[in-house]
């Protein structure tokens, strides 16, 4: 289990016999533990926010942040700014994020704006012949003829329809 996943599980109003991750919670002051269950409390340690919620954040500002007059057939001009944008936020915020995490959340917040969102690493691999969203959290692939269910998720219900009103409108097509 990650790290993330094991201090989320953690987390005060986390859903009732959820594990805490850690085996053993190390003993308190005076060597008693620290609480009946054996769980530290997380306010004796500062919690990371999740990557996920940093992502959503940082895409906003660079959303807020774009040239409402850039022309958005223009990739090249368009992914530009936006890596401008997404460094100089990342820098205000003095986030402290690996080198693959920039990377990957550079990759996720572009491919939202430009792109399909989560489905565009779906779409960048030869191997994978249909896409099935059969929901915001199920999203399956079919690869050499076998059905695969994803980890690729999305925010909510109107996050997939945003995308798949942006696969449908090029054709002149609307859902209703």
């Amino acid at each position: 289990m990650s790290i993330l996943k094991r201090i989320e599980s953690a987390r005060p109003g986390a859903a009732p016999g959820a594990p805490s991750g850690s085996p053993s919670a190390p003993p308190g002051p005076g060597g008693t533990s620290p609480s009946p269950t054996g769980q530290r409390l997380l306010s004796q340690a500062p919690v990371r926010e999740s990557l996920r919620e940093v992502k959503f954040r940082i895409q906003s500002r660079v959303i807020q942040d774009l040239d409402p007059k850039l022309d958005l057939a223009n990739q090249v001009e368009v992914r530009r700014q936006i890596e401008e944008i997404f460094g100089r936020v990342i820098d205000e915020e003095g986030l402290a994020l690996t080198r693959a995490e920039r990377v990957r959340m550079l990759e996720q917040i572009t491919d939202e704006i430009i792109g399909l969102g989560p489905l565009e690493p779906l779409l960048r691999d030869e191997t994978v012949t249909e896409i099935m969203v059969n929901g915001p959290r199920q999203v399956y692939i079919e690869r050499a003829g076998r059905l695969e269910l994803t980890n690729v998720v999305f925010q909510n219900d109107e996050h997939v329809m945003r995308i798949i009103d942006r696969i449908i409108s090029p054709i002149g097509r609307r859902i209703d």
